[in-house]
């Protein structure tokens, strides 16, 4: 590990002058000429310098350094999100540290310790998609050395923790609403179970929305429950999106399908067509994620947008303490996810 010491060897300068440089402070007062100032900085960033986390703590200053723990990092949405953040957190100064679970609640304690030892200012716990490991989540949570935390996309019963999270209920609601103004007469949802938090605010957005319409509540066939739907594999997800669609067909009355997600959306067109009806003349289809590949598809797909790089502007906002005109009064952030129309509708 390069140390300001080493640097101040090099050059053959005071190691006061390279810690008045490397710690900002030559700009606040403290006089060190411009030229030495310039070789100090490019050394150091040669060199790959960091600066000392822990003795940075022990003077009070923060580390800029944030935890980030998820679930995984293999899921579409997920992936996104680390990306605006990290792009997000690099323009505001502050560096990630990551982690992932993977279905093992009880590695969560170890993350959060280890992150605190580290001296991180704050930490992120991504929720999405991980539901059934709230419960230990929450005792962690709710426990955990770091106080300075966000949720986001989810919220496990910890009193007092911030989020922010995407309003899906209204993403639900506006799809509808879209169908149902382009002369749609019966949509049906298809969700992979009910049990998902998630899953239920999109529940709760499509019978809402037609109620707001003046139409009646949808029946029960109007909601399909498909698990298989939402595969680790294309194939799995392809046989099952197949059966779906025979499913549809049968009603006889079906004439627009909101998809679980954009995966389950593409091959819901393709067995669409391989059936003879015609995408959007016959059936509809809007997807949910707003994934790279559902502009490319053909036709291009109509699709709901988690708006993941707020949410993870939002995030850091949080963390930082930046006020938000748009937070509740637990300061939770609520973010209206994006409707993307497209020729699938």
């Amino acid at each position: 590990m390069v140390t300001q010491a080493d640097i101040a060897e090099q050059l053959g300068v005071s190691r006061a002058a390279v810690s008045l440089v490397l710690s900002g402070k030559a700009e606040n007062g403290h006089r060190v000429a411009a030229e030495l100032r310039t070789r100090i900085e490019v050394l150091a960033r040669n060199l790959g310098y960091q600066p000392n986390v822990a003795a940075q703590q022990l003077k009070g200053k923060p580390s800029h350094v944030i935890g980030v723990i998820a679930n995984d990092w293999f899921h579409t949405v997920q992936g996104r999100f680390l990306g605006w953040l990290n792009q997000a957190a690099d323009e505001r100064g502050y560096k990630l540290l990551t982690a992932q679970m993977r279905d093992r609640p009880e590695a969560m304690a170890a993350f959060v310790a280890d992150f605190a030892s580290r001296g991180t200012d704050g930490l992120l716990y991504l929720a999405v998609g991980g539901y059934r490991q709230w419960p230990g989540v929450a005792d962690t949570l709710a426990t955990a050395p770091v106080r300075n935390m966000v949720c986001v996309m989810g919220r496990p019963p910890v009193p007092g923790l911030r989020y922010v999270d995407c309003d899906l209920a209204d993403g639900a609601m506006q799809s509808v609403a879209h169908l149902l103004g382009r002369g749609r007469r019966r949509v049906v949802l298809i969700l992979g179970d009910l049990d998902a938090p998630e899953n239920r605010a999109r529940h709760a957005g499509f019978v809402a929305a037609h109620a707001v319409a003046g139409r009646p509540p949808p029946d029960a066939g109007q909601l399909i429950l498909a698990p298989d739907a939402i595969g680790d594999g294309p194939w799995d997800v392809f046989d099952a999106c197949g059966r779906l669609v025979d499913r549809v067909l049968a009603d006889g009355r079906v004439d627009a399908v909101l998809a679980p997600d954009d995966q389950a959306a593409t091959q819901l067109c393709r067995h669409l067509r391989r059936r003879g009806a015609r995408v959007p003349d016959d059936v509809a289809v809007v997807g949910h994620d707003n994934d790279t590949a559902s502009a490319l598809f053909d036709p291009p797909l109509t699709t709901v947008s988690y708006r993941v790089r707020d949410l993870a502007a939002a995030a850091l906002d949080l963390l930082a303490g930046v006020p938000r005109p748009d937070a509740d009064a637990d300061g939770g952030v609520l973010v209206r996810p994006a409707l993307f129309v497209r020729e699938s509708t």
